[in-house]
């Protein structure tokens, strides 16, 4: 037997098991919409061009002012940082097919030119590394426990606000590495993308001659900045592998308001169900859950966070 297959047989088992009307439900709430999943990337596309209006609209009135400094830090970078990351979240959803799961090659169409390409990610390479996660979980192959052990993210610092700075001190710059490593990591993607955002500028330029240096601080200061602190909390958030003996018990629904907006957009706060259920699309994560919540007391008794500093 090869040391992958023996490692498999170590997955942690589900943890919960649904009865056929609960089935059926899943069935219902799992068909997909292309349409509702391309307007949900649109929506992110929204905001960011509407911070980048903001952002044209401060320069313009206040200069490089007091003003302009703390709503660009507080307000535009975050909120773009906040749409980037919903576009991961889509990237995840379309790895899964749940923009369509009929037309798989539009769905992989719209999952990468709507939000993967411009996160110097594919659609293709995310899936070949997520689907080891959902096969493996909780085995040696898993790549999230991977970097939860390597990183100690079971004991973050979660309480204390010092020691969980020193703590992202140390293991932040090693988290940044191996994202990159695993679905950014690919020459040519990183040229796709880059030739991508390129051409844009240049062609946006035509019509607004310094839009290069817009998009640079409105795109490019939350991208490297502030989205990956994001998504390493919201990482951080879902799984729990230390003293668990399932994939239920080891994995959270993270729904307080911030998270649900912020941290974990389209779907992302409820990643119990989605690991009991991946094949519902994100539009419809919240419906189902709150169904199941009230029909199925094991389900409902499933580990949730309120708040982003919640220890496990």
């Amino acid at each position: 037997m090869s040391q992958k297959n023996q490692n498999n047989l170590k997955r942690l088992p589900k943890g919960i098991e649904f009865q056929e009307p609960e089935k059926d439900l899943q069935k219902e709430f799992s068909k997909t919409s292309l349409l509702v999943s391309i307007g949900v990337a649109l929506s992110d596309w929204t905001l960011v061009f509407i911070c980048m209006v903001l952002g044209t609209w401060l320069f313009s009135t206040f200069g490089i002012s007091v003003v302009t400094v703390i709503v660009l830090l507080f307000f535009v970078f975050p909120v773009v940082a906040k749409a980037q990351r919903g576009m991961e979240n889509l990237v995840h959803e379309s790895s899964h097919y749940n923009f369509s799961r009929k037309h798989r090659s539009l769905n992989d169409m719209a999952g990468n030119w709507l939000c993967a390409y411009w996160l110097f990610l594919s659609v293709g390479n995310y899936r070949l590394t997520h689907i080891k996660h959902h096969a493996y979980f909780g085995s040696s192959d898993d790549p999230d426990k991977q970097r939860f052990e390597t990183l100690n993210t079971d004991k973050m610092p979660r309480g204390n606000m010092i020691a969980l700075v020193k703590y992202l001190f140390r293991v932040f710059p090693s988290y940044w590495i191996d994202y990159w490593k695993q679905f950014s990591g690919k020459s040519g993607q990183f040229a796709l993308s880059a030739i991508l955002q390129l051409t844009f500028v240049v062609i946006a330029g035509i019509f607004s001659p310094g839009f290069w240096l817009l998009w640079l601080v409105c795109w490019w200061i939350p991208f490297v900045v502030y989205l990956p602190f994001m998504r390493f909390f919201a990482e951080s958030e879902k799984h729990h592998y230390k003293g668990v003996e399932s994939e239920f018990d080891a994995t959270y629904s993270n729904l307080g308001f911030f998270q649900k907006w912020f941290l974990h957009p389209h779907g992302d706060a409820y990643h119990l169900l989605h690991h009991m259920a991946p094949q519902v699309p994100h539009w419809r994560m919240a419906g189902l859950h709150r169904v199941l919540s009230i029909v199925n007391k094991r389900f409902n008794e499933g580990s949730v966070r309120t708040g982003v500093l919640e220890s496990a």
